[in-house]
């Protein structure tokens, strides 16, 4: 239970530090994916749940440039945070570069 809850209290912390304005290098969503995975792995039901509302969102937007998916679109996933969807290569290329790298190995911890 004390990983989910983690990774519910990394976003509230992270949400009252920078509000809705998340920038790459200081997004706390990979860790609190990582922290709900695992507590999904462990068998929780309410980190499932809370993984599929967050993955629902996630696909549904882009993590770079806000583009919102037509229906029937799919973003590209993150590979190695499985956390950041986005519209094209050039978007994820451009939030690598713009600090999501350091998020994705906060993520891995």
């Amino acid at each position: 239970i004390s990983s989910c809850l983690y990774g519910k209290s990394l976003l509230h912390f992270a949400n009252r530090l920078h509000g809705n304005n998340i920038t790459n290098g200081f997004n706390a969503l990979p860790a609190a994916f990582f922290w709900l995975r695992k507590s999904r792995d462990m068998g929780r039901n309410d980190a499932r749940e809370q993984l599929k509302e967050w993955e629902t969102a996630g696909r549904s937007i882009c993590a770079n440039c806000a583009k919102k998916a037509e229906t029937g679109e799919k973003f590209k996933q993150c590979s190695k945070c499985k956390a950041q969807w986005y519209c094209s290569k050039e978007c994820q290329v451009e939030a690598w570069r713009a600090g999501h790298k350091k998020d994705c190995k906060r993520a891995a911890i």
